[in-house]
């Protein structure tokens, strides 16, 4: 089985990719700076939302990695988790769990956590020890899962990070669609660094197969999408 691909551009397709967000639902539950202010730049809608796009969040991303402070990765973080979860207020509140949850980490050391994962993944053995850091590791961070931590790392390291395998995102719809497509059986979370690696090895080859998709993200966006309609 192969994915469906149209004639639009990577630019097209998977960086103009935008969400809509309340600020409001941020602002007013994360830490105190945490809210990345050049997202104030973004337009809004006619309802006041903002149209967040993917290009936008990895210029966060960007700035974070030239920046390199706890506070700095921890806006990422909250732009990768409002760009993940958009306005349904159910997936808000899950997205927010790592400042909210009682059972949370120390607000105090989530970025600091995050700022030890970004540098495996910077400077170390790269994505898929990152993964491993944050999903059982000494980096874990209570509340944040693949779905999202998954996001961070695409987007603090996927035009920075050395690594030959790119950090991409993996949630429950590329689980699904990647099962369809490679007769896998994968579960929909909680998937081991061994399976991330894989899923990154198989971004790779639809990248410089001889296919029209160009880029790794390109064919996470497709995979994504595929497995969405299932």
């Amino acid at each position: 089985r192969g994915l469906q691909v149209g004639a639009l551009s990577r630019h097209e397709l998977v960086l103009a990719q935008a969400v809509r967000v309340y600020e409001r639902h941020w602002i007013q539950r994360v830490p105190a700076k945490a809210w990345p202010e050049r997202l104030c730049d973004c337009p809004h809608d006619c309802n006041g939302r903002l149209e967040l796009t993917r290009q936008a969040v990895l210029e966060v991303g960007a700035g974070a990695v030239e920046n390199r402070t706890p506070l700095a990765f921890e806006q990422l973080l909250v732009a990768a988790a409002a760009w993940g979860a958009g306005t349904k207020w159910r997936s808000v509140v899950r997205a927010q769990r790592p400042w909210t949850d009682k059972l949370a980490t120390a607000p105090t050391e989530v970025g600091h956590l995050l700022a030890n994962a970004a540098s495996v993944l910077l400077d170390g053995d790269g994505a898929t020890e990152a993964y491993q850091t944050l999903l059982e590791g000494r980096g874990h961070i209570s509340g944040l899962g693949p779905a999202f931590f998954t996001k961070f790392l695409y987007f603090a390291g996927f035009d920075c990070s050395k690594s030959e395998r790119r950090p991409l995102i993996l949630d429950r719809y590329v689980a699904r669609g990647l099962n369809d497509v490679r007769s896998t059986n994968w579960g929909e979370t909680a998937w081991s660094s061994l399976q991330y690696g894989e899923y990154l090895d198989w971004a790779k080859q639809q990248a410089q197969g001889s296919g029209p998709i160009t880029s790794e993200d390109e064919a996470e966006y497709r995979i994504w999408c595929h497995g969405k309609s299932l």
